[in-house]
């Protein structure tokens, strides 16, 4: 009988601590669903990125359906956001904040918000 080597007993802790991170992402997922979609949020895309990177580690079966799993997780989360926002839309005070928050400035002196109207333009016109 043939001992496992050091090799192959490093590939499978590598393996579970790769299982073990996509639960963790699972779980992030869907304690933060209300703000993967938010528009003010990078949640999403944090998360896309830590799937991304997870994904490039992925060898085996298991580790695809964990891999799948976050995937559809992810997902379904963005599809009844969406079918939560279709709705009820985004209301004119989040658009407003959100509009504030991506192109505003304060001004100093009198506490006053400037937009900046070219950026809004080229924003729009980019989409």
């Amino acid at each position: 009988h043939e001992w496992p080597t050091q090799e192959v007993e490093q590939g499978a802790a590598d393996r579970r601590a790769l299982r073990s991170q996509y639960l963790a992402l699972i779980h992030e997922i869907k304690d933060s669903k209300d703000d993967l979609a938010t528009i003010d949020s990078d949640k999403f895309n944090r998360i896309i990125n830590e799937v991304e990177n997870l994904h490039q580690k992925v060898q085996k079966p298991r580790e695809q359906i964990a891999d799948a799993e976050a995937l559809l997780d992810l997902a379904n989360n963005l599809v009844s956001s969406v079918k939560s926002q279709s709705a009820h839309g985004v209301s004119p005070a989040e658009f407003v904040n959100a509009l504030i928050k991506g192109f505003g400035n304060t001004c100093l002196e009198n506490t006053q918000v400037s937009m900046k109207w070219k950026d809004i333009g080229f924003a729009v016109c980019s989409t």
